[in-house]
């Protein structure tokens, strides 16, 4: 897997595909307690979409 961004965490969750058909999930932080969501595809790799408005991090990609 390319990944253009890692979180530097132990741990990424891959949830499902969206409707753009990227790979959306959420991984950890260097501190393993803070997420980040992320978006994954073959062409762009890991792309870091922060801690979404909602203070969620899951559920509303």
């Amino acid at each position: 897997m390319d990944r253009s961004w890692h979180a530097g965490g132990d741990t990424s969750y891959a949830l499902g595909i969206n409707d753009s058909g990227e790979v959306v999930g959420y991984s950890y932080l260097a501190d393993n307690v803070t997420s980040h969501a992320f978006t994954w595809t073959a062409s762009g790799g890991m792309v870091d979409l922060g801690t979404l408005p909602s203070g969620q991090n899951t559920g509303h990609i």
